[in-house]
């Protein structure tokens, strides 16, 4: 009975171990720790294909932390994701993903996977909604008027099944109260290098 009672003991031990060592940890620094920040005044562009972002971070206003997620982790953006374009460089761009993720994933991207054609932005994976009419389906029952950023679920017979940023519904607007005005400010830090302390 006693060794039944160690061989318990060692293999719930080992399965901690294992669930926690898959566990991910997201490195933060808070803001009021001598982090420089300054808001940028940024270009929309469109994403050509799916990519993985560098150096991804998320800024939490709210709880005054950044979260470095580090390279390990899986940090995708989508093919025709919106972004908005805060810091350009030769090669690479700062960005923020309009993202269902929130706080918004922001990190580097590639120039040549990055198009500022505004044609394509009606393809894009999000859209902007403003004191638009949601329905609950297709010409169905209204809930209630809607505004911000929504992520394009389905689209059918000129309306779009969305879902917005902060909000539980899923619901239909019709397209011509849909557009691609997105947002272009946005407060950030100044250096990457501060992800230096957590690295």
């Amino acid at each position: 009975m006693k060794n039944k009672t160690i061989i318990i003991v060692l293999l719930l031990t080992l399965l901690f171990t294992a669930c926690s060592s898959n566990e991910v940890t997201n490195k933060t620094i808070e803001l009021k720790q001598g982090v420089n920040t300054q808001t940028f005044r940024g270009k929309v562009a469109i994403l050509l294909e799916d990519t993985k972002l560098l150096n991804p971070y998320t800024i939490d206003y709210k709880e005054g932390v950044i979260s470095y997620l580090g390279e390990d982790e899986i940090c995708n953006a989508k093919k025709n994701d919106i972004v908005v374009v805060f810091e350009e460089e030769k090669e690479s761009s700062r960005v923020a993903v309009y993202c269902e993720k929130f706080p918004y994933l922001r990190g580097e991207i590639d120039n040549k996977l990055l198009s500022y054609d505004e044609t394509l932005f009606k393809n894009g994976n999000q859209t902007m909604i403003k004191d638009a009419m949601g329905y609950d389906v297709i010409n169905g029952k209204e809930i209630r008027r809607y505004s911000g950023i929504g992520i394009k679920l389905e689209e059918k017979d000129g309306w779009t099944k969305v879902k917005l940023h902060g909000e539980v519904d899923e619901v239909w607007i019709r397209d011509i109260d849909l557009c691609e005005d997105f947002k272009c400010t946005t407060l950030d830090i100044i250096d990457l290098k501060i992800f230096d302390r957590v690295k």
